[in-house]
């Protein structure tokens, strides 16, 4: 069996681009009754297709495949004639199709499909027509003659009485041709359910469906159950009720809207504050350096040295990539922490907003990609400040900081030049097992570590530095 269902169904669109719906061929019920009933004796399987709404019985003599429910290494396949497994699969996705029986003897495929398009909406169910709207339908299922010589192939169209619901069938035989290297004789019954078309084809290639095969394909159309008809009515006032996805989307998108909104606040008021925080820690370490100054200046005046102040406790640290590594795995471990799972909970939230609201498809892609953007960056942050924290120790030839810590203020030598600092500027105290970090802004430290201190240990000098901010 080598590609029937694809090659009908790209047969199907060609003559269907002139068409609403399209269907194919009728059976010879008397050529074929006693065939009929030598099949109906076979044993059968009852299929349900949701999607379609209806249940369906199939010999167990034919191979069936179900979307979503086979697998490529179903021994079934090869058994079934098949040898393209990739094309096989795709057919399912491509022309929705919904479930394919295949004959034991590999030479006839049938095939349910669905398809929905604003005409199949406005007919929704073929039931509900009077006999001169069907009898219009059917003449315009069925093409001209100038289309069929075109197209090399007959193809006509008639109306099938079925127990559940009208069916129509068509029967098209088509010759070979340059663009198609095969003969295609072909039986379709279709009918318009729920505002869709329900087609079951059937197709052989390069031969005569047989009155056999036709008896086959007519058993199985005949066992059709529909388990949901819908009224047209009731559909329309369905259509204007919201879903859950519905209900979703739109308290989705005001939270998210709330959301963005209360960010852009808060984050419009913490850089106001942290811009004011900066100009008033400008201006504090301005008046005390002018009064550090004045001291100078005074002394100097006065023909005397201004003595050292008293050391309280001295430290010294060694700069490495390991300390580097401790400041970054604290910094994001633990300091900035609660901002990470904020941004990651947004993050989530805009990904799962695109994955289950039902807005269009470029505005899930948008959100999709936002909340993948705030992930990536979340995961570039760290090895971006370690890369500005190896750069600076590599430029420095000094490889330790050496502090002296006084009642007012503390003394930095070694890697950056020498010079005094208030406490005041020490705007966050950190710690982890190796060290102190004394933040100077919002990514920068100071390392001090807690081996490093000469006359005093680590849980002394933590009291004494809390007591200095705190009184700065």
């Amino acid at each position: 069996m080598k590609r029937f269902a694809s090659l009908c169904a790209a047969f199907l669109l060609l003559v269907s681009s002139a068409l609403p719906v399209f269907a194919a061929g009728e059976t010879q019920e008397e050529s074929s009754a006693t065939n009929a009933a030598s099949a109906a004796a076979e044993e059968s399987t009852e299929y349900t297709i949701p999607e379609l709404n209806i249940k369906v019985t199939i010999p167990d003599s034919m191979y069936v495949f179900q979307k979503d429910q086979f697998s490529l290494s179903d021994p079934d396949i090869s058994k079934a004639g098949i040898t393209d497994l990739n094309e096989f699969s795709e057919k399912f996705s491509k022309y929705n199709l919904l479930l394919d029986a295949i004959s034991e003897d590999a030479t006839l495929e049938i095939g349910f499909y669905k398809k929905e398009t604003e005409e199949t909406q406005s007919y929704y169910n073929l039931q509900d027509m009077t006999e001169e709207e069907y009898e219009e339908f059917l003449k315009k299922m069925e093409p001209d003659a100038a289309y069929q010589e075109e197209n090399n192939l007959s193809m006509q169209v008639e109306n099938y009485d079925h127990p559940e619901t009208r069916f129509f069938v068509t029967r098209i035989e088509a010759e070979k041709s340059e663009a198609y290297n095969h003969s295609i004789s072909e039986i379709c019954y279709a009918t318009i359910i729920n505002g869709y078309t329900l087609t079951v084809d059937a197709v052989v290639l390069d031969a005569k469906i047989s009155p056999d095969q036709e008896a086959l394909i007519k058993q199985i159309v005949d066992t059709i159950e529909i388990t949901k008809l819908i009224d047209k009515s009731e559909a329309a006032q369905l259509s204007t009720q919201l879903t859950p996805q519905d209900y979703f989307t739109v308290f989705g998108s005001l939270i998210l809207m709330v959301g963005v909104v209360v960010a852009l606040i808060v984050s419009r008021a913490s850089r106001k504050k942290a811009e004011r925080n900066r100009r008033l820690l400008a201006d504090k370490l301005a008046q005390y350096r002018f009064e550090e100054q004045e001291k100078q200046e005074k002394a100097a005046e006065e023909g005397r040295t201004l003595p050292e102040p008293e050391t309280i406790c001295s430290n010294k640290t060694e700069y490495s990539e390991a300390a580097v590594r401790s400041f970054v795995s604290y910094h994001f471990g633990r300091r900035k922490m609660p901002t990470l799972i904020i941004y990651t909970v947004v993050a989530l939230v805009f990904i799962l907003f695109a994955a289950f609201s039902n807005m269009d498809v470029v505005m899930r892609v948008l959100m999709a990609a936002l909340g993948v953007i705030i992930l990536g960056w979340e995961c570039m942050m760290p090895n971006k400040l370690k890369k500005a924290q190896m750069a600076l120790l590599k430029s420095s030839q000094n490889k330790y900081n050496e502090y002296y810590f006084h009642k007012k203020d503390f003394r930095i030598t070694g890697m950056q030049s020498s010079a005094l600092h208030p406490y005041f500027q020490i705007i966050y105290l950190g710690e982890n097992k190796e060290y102190f970090f004394l933040y100077f802004g919002e990514q920068t430290a100071y390392f001090v570590s807690k081996e490093g201190f000469t006359n005093t240990d680590a849980d002394s000098f933590r009291d004494f530095i809390r007591e200095r901010i705190k009184q700065a």
